[in-house]
């Protein structure tokens, strides 16, 4: 599958949708979440490669991360330095 998004990059179009694996599937995680909800913090990853250069895009889901968000936060905020 390929779609007309520019890449970061280069600024082609056609990027190539797939996902990315390890030994398992890469999430992101959200700094915060509380612990014990009934859903995980994981959010699954989707991955775009440029047809002309091979960078790489990640998009996340960004309706589960709204859901996770809006469960009240307990923890301390954490300085993530600039990230």
């Amino acid at each position: 599958m390929t779609d007309s998004i520019a890449c970061t990059n280069c600024g082609a179009t056609g990027l190539v949708f797939g996902s990315c694996q390890s030994t398992g599937t890469l999430y992101f995680r959200p700094f915060n979440v509380p612990f014990l909800t009934f859903r995980t913090a994981d959010i699954a990853l989707k991955a775009g490669m440029c047809r002309a250069c091979g960078t790489l895009t990640f998009a996340g889901d960004l309706e589960k991360l709204r859901a996770l968000q809006s469960v009240p936060s307990q923890g301390k905020s954490m300085d993530v330095g600039g990230i």
